[in-house]
């Protein structure tokens, strides 16, 4: 089960794949959402999960998710954000996200949000 993470934050992007890690994932990291839509083009399969912030420079996450969802609309999308504002989760959701957490959070609150597309891994 291989997660892509995309966050412009470095220190945001390593503690997400050292927590996925962790988990038994296989997490690759991308810095922007430019980056993460080439690497979907290319490696569509390779991937069972993308998480991904909401604030970036080139794309923000509703941007990114709406372009997912029009070329991979089976692939499940995790949104995490820092705003505190309703709107954002509720049209997150709308575009077909399938979890959205907010920041600062827990890491039960970003295991449950990920274990709920993998099911059998949290029974390790």
């Amino acid at each position: 089960m291989k997660i892509l993470i995309v966050d412009d934050d470095k220190r945001q992007l390593n503690v997400l794949d050292l927590i996925l890690r962790r988990q038994g994932f296989n997490a690759r990291t991308v810095d922007c959402a430019a980056n993460a839509l080439s690497l979907l083009k290319t490696n569509q399969s390779e991937f069972d999960l993308v998480v991904t912030d909401f604030t970036m420079p080139d794309m923000d996450g509703i941007q990114l998710l709406k372009v997912i969802k029009a070329h991979y609309p089976s692939l499940p999308v995790v949104m995490i954000s820092a705003s505190d504002s309703n709107g954002l989760e509720t049209e997150a959701k709308e575009n077909g996200c399938s979890g959205f957490i907010r920041k600062p959070f827990t890491l039960n609150a970003l295991e449950k949000a990920v274990l709920r597309h993998f099911p059998a891994q949290g029974q390790k």
